[in-house]
Order: C-alpha cells, then sequence, then structure tokens
C-alpha cells in the first residue's frame, strides 16, 4: 500500500472517530438538557455553543467521512462520484457558514441580554440607593457615617442644616472639626469608644460651633470578620430639655435651700420673739426699766428681721415667676433716704453716718419703697460689716440720665473672687469675722434684679480689709424713656 493510500485510510478512520465523538456530545446534550437548564446562565450559553458547533462538525464529518470512505472503496465508489459533485461539495461549507452564523447570533444573544440585565441591575441598583438616601434623609435627626479614622463619609439632610454648611463642607471633614472646630476628640467621643470596644456608646456632647447639646448615640459597622469599619452616629438636639433639667435640679436646690432657711431664718427670731414675749408677760414686774426698754427693743428687732426676711421670699417667689411688682414712680431720693438711715444705721449709736444728697437731685423714676428696700439692705449691710465707731456714709449725685447712690463702709471688705457672686441667692462670704453676722443672702440678689427691672445697674468696689463701697444706678425721671 503506497502511502497516499494509507494517508486516506488514516482519513477516513478520523472522519468516523469524530462522527462517534459528536454523535455522543449531542446525545449527551438531549440527555442533559433538563439539567442544563438549571446551570447559569454563561455556562448554559457556552454548552449551546458547544451543541451547535458538535452539530455543524457532525454534518461536516459525516459527508467528508462518507465522501473519503467511497473513495478508498469502503463504500460504493458511485457515492464517492456523487458527493464530488461542487453543487453537493458546497453543502457542508454552507453548513458550516450557517453554523458560525448560529454561534454568533447566540452569543450576540447572550451579549445582549446580559448588557440589559445588567443595565436593569444598574438601574435596580440606582433605585435602591436613591430609595435609601430618600430613607436617609427622612430622618428628622441628625445621623453620619464615619470611617476609622472619624471621618464622615455620609451625612443626612438634618446634620447638614443643623450646622448650617454645604454637604461638601461636611462629607469628607472630621466630626471634631464640624462639633468644635477642631481636630481634639471630644472628652468622653462616643465614636473613639465604639472604635475601641466595638459596642454601642452615648455621650451627651456640647457643639460649641452651633451652642446645642447633642445626646449622641454610636454604633459599630462591622466586616464579615467582625471587625469594625466604621460607625453611624445618631444625634438628637436636647438643649432645650437640658435647660429645663437644669431649671428642675435649680427649682429642687431652691425648694432644700429654702426648706432649710426656714428652718433656721424664720425659727431663729420667732424663738426669740416669744421668748422675750413670754417673759415680759410672765415676769414683767420683775424687770427694771432698762431691761425692760432692752427686751422691746430685741422683739422690734427680731420683727423687723422677720418682716425683711417674709419680704424677700415673697420678693424672690415673684421674680422666680415673673411677676415682681415695680412701682414706677417718682421717688425723691433724700426723704427715702433719711427714712432708710432712720431704720438702720440711724437707730445705732455705734456708728457714725455722713449723708450728702445735693438739693437739685433729680427724682427718681422708681417707687418709693423699691428704693426704701434697696437702701435699708445697702445700710443695713454696711452697719452689719462695719466695725463699731466705723463710718457709713451715702451720697448721691447726677450722673448724664442715672443718679447714682453709693453707700460706703469702713468695714472687712470683700475678696475680688467673692465680689459677683454678692449678687446670687443665698450667698454669703464665708469667714471668721462674718460667722455671727445675720443674714440669708437673699437681700443683694434681690435688689440687682429690682434696679435692673428699673434699667439701673448695681456693682460693689472693695478691697479685703479696707472697706466695700455699693454703687446704685437708677434712671432720673427726666432721662428718655428706653425703647
Amino acid at each position: 500500500m503506497d502511502f497516499a493510500r494509507y494517508f486516506e485510510y488514516l482519513t477516513t478512520g478520523t472522519y468516523l472517530a469524530l462522527i462517534t465523538i459528536w454523535a455522543l456530545i449531542v446525545l449527551l446534550y438531549a440527555v442533559e438538557f433538563r439539567r442544563i437548564q438549571g446551570f447559569s446562565p454563561l455556562l448554559k450559553t457556552l454548552l449551546i455553543v458547544l451543541f451547535i458547533d458538535a452539530g455543524r462538525t457532525l454534518f461536516e464529518s459525516f459527508y467528508f467521512g462518507m465522501w473519503y470512505a467511497a473513495k478508498t472503496n469502503l463504500l460504493d465508489p458511485r457515492l464517492y462520484t456523487l458527493l464530488s459533485h461542487p453543487e453537493l461539495f458546497i453543502i457542508p461549507k454552507a453548513m458550516n457558514l450557517i453554523g458560525a452564523v448560529v454561534i454568533l447570533l447566540v452569543l450576540c444573544r447572550r451579549w445582549i441580554h446580559d448588557m440589559v440585565a445588567e443595565e436593569t441591575k444598574q438601574q435596580e441598583i440606582q433605585r435602591l440607593e436613591a430609595f435609601q438616601n430618600a430613607a436617609f434623609n427622612a430622618i428628622t435627626d441628625p445621623v453620619a457615617v464615619l470611617d476609622t479614622e472619624f471621618r464622615i463619609v455620609m451625612a443626612n439632610n438634618a446634620t447638614v442644616e443643623l450646622y448650617g454648611l454645604s454637604r461638601e463642607q461636611v462629607v469628607g471633614g472630621k466630626c471634631s472639626a464640624l462639633l468644635h472646630g477642631s481636630h481634639e476628640l471630644c472628652e468622653a467621643c462616643p465614636v473613639a469608644t465604639v472604635l475601641e470596644t466595638g459596642k454601642p456608646a452615648y455621650a451627651e456632647v456640647l457643639a460649641t460651633s452651633i451652642n446645642e447639646v447633642l445626646a449622641t448615640s454610636a454604633y459599630p459597622l462591622k466586616d464579615a470578620e467582625g471587625n469594625v469599619t466604621g460607625v453611624i452616629k445618631y444625634a438628637k438636639v436636647i438643649t432645650e430639655q437640658k435647660k429645663l433639667e437644669d431649671q428642675r435640679r435649680a427649682v429642687e436646690q431652691f425648694r432644700n435651700e429654702l426648706v432649710s432657711l426656714a428652718s433656721h431664718e424664720i425659727k431663729a427670731p420667732l424663738t426669740s420673739i416669744r421668748g422675750y414675749a413670754e417673759t415680759l408677760t410672765n415676769g414683767a414686774a420683775e424687770l427694771n426699766s432698762e431691761e425692760f426698754k432692752e427686751f422691746v427693743q430685741i422683739i422690734d428687732h427680731e420683727s423687723q428681721r422677720l418682716e425683711t426676711l417674709v419680704t424677700d421670699l415673697l420678693d424672690m417667689s415673684q421674680l422666680d415667676e415673673g411677676k415682681l411688682r415695680l412701682d414706677p414712680g417718682p421717688c425723691a431720693l433724700a426723704l427715702v433716704a433719711e427714712e432708710a438711715i432712720r431704720v438702720t444705721v440711724g437707730a445705732s449709736s455705734q456708728h457714725t453716718v455722713e449723708v450728702w444728697v445735693p438739693p437739685d437731685l433729680p427724682l427718681l423714676r422708681a417707687g418709693r419703697e423699691r428704693v426704701r428696700q434697696i437702701l435699708v439692705n445697702l445700710l443695713s449691710n454696711a452697719a452689719k460689716y462695719s466695725p463699731a465707731g466705723g463710718t457709713v456714709a451715702l451720697t448721691a449725685g447726677a450722673v448724664g440720665s442715672m443718679v447714682r447712690v453709693s453707700v460706703s463702709d469702713e468695714g472687712i471688705g470683700i475678696p475680688q473672687e467673692a465680689q459677683e457672686q454678692l449678687f446670687t441667692r443665698f450667698y454669703r462670704v464665708r469667714s471668721p469675722e462674718t460667722a455671727d453676722v445675720e443674714g440669708t443672702g437673699l437681700g443683694l440678689y434681690i435688689c440687682r434684679e429690682i434696679v435692673e427691672g428699673y434699667g439701673g445697674r448695681l456693682w460693689v468696689e472693695s478691697t479685703s480689709g479696707d472697706g466695700s463701697t455699693f454703687h446704685v444706678e437708677l434712671p432720673a425721671e427726666t432721662a428718655p424713656l428706653a425703647g
């Protein structure tokens, strides 16, 4: 057998083998058709392409296998002559072309389907993102998402509006810069706590940039391995609630202080009055005239003390309710000053009193009883805190549209750090020199409120050990009305 003949047999055998293989592939596809439907779209497309290519190759292999078998006389030689006609020879080539076109169409269909599916997926993602953003921004309290470097990566509309900034100014910056304008963490930063512990945290933070108190809750964002990758921070403005809470505590403190005051300051003069009154009632015959006079003076002093305390308590209650009554006046200072001196330092021979009130001093635009209350308090304090034999001075003069009244003493003075606190309620300077001095710490507080209610001011100038001077400025009757 020559080489050419051998090659023809080999080619024929190859085609027969190809026919068998591709036939098996087509048969396998037919048998496994149902299972193939459950495969992924990509794998299913590849199997369809393989099936089409198998059918195309099977047809081509069958045609040329028959042609070579007839040529080698394995089949009827007339079949060779028939299959060699050009009109028939083009059939396998046409089938190859048809198969290639079909494969191309299948791949294009798959590509178009994937492209449409991807576009649909992107649209769905965009829709979900839009829904999430809408839901995120619908939250009326500030919510932000931060990374592990304390940078804000997301912020809802409430956060942006709270700080009065643009979204570009908020997102990307650090939360401390937003809250305080600095890179220093808050003293009890809940975000830092979450990043450190991986557990939710809560803190009340003062946002100095907007002067608001925020109740801040922080929650961890974790990956599949449980590592903290970010923090969700939810805040709620509680400034008003904090004010109400502070007011509630202040009222509670005031109530406790008032109870303490009532149990001591009111009880003390009542006990004294009752004791001396009982002595006068039951043992008046045993007292000489000087003792009788002294007892009556003590009862009168304690009664005045009790009256002042009750008046102060009523005034303080009205101040807390915003209902303190202020008579608009007018008032002549000289007459009121004379009366106030008579019932305070003038009633004692322990102090020297100096008074200078110019006769042409304008009338005050203030009620007589309120001016008397102020002067009695200042003169009484001057006497109480001055040593026996010291001088208490009252001077007055016009200062622009105001009338200034100054009460000076030669007492122990007031430390600088205590001077402003003098005008807060219940405050008293604590020192060995003042331990036995009577008082509730309400007088100066009420006086300042009255003075400021009239549009004036009250302040003190003092040096420790060198006396004090209290200045009161009230509007003159000729001054223009405010507003």
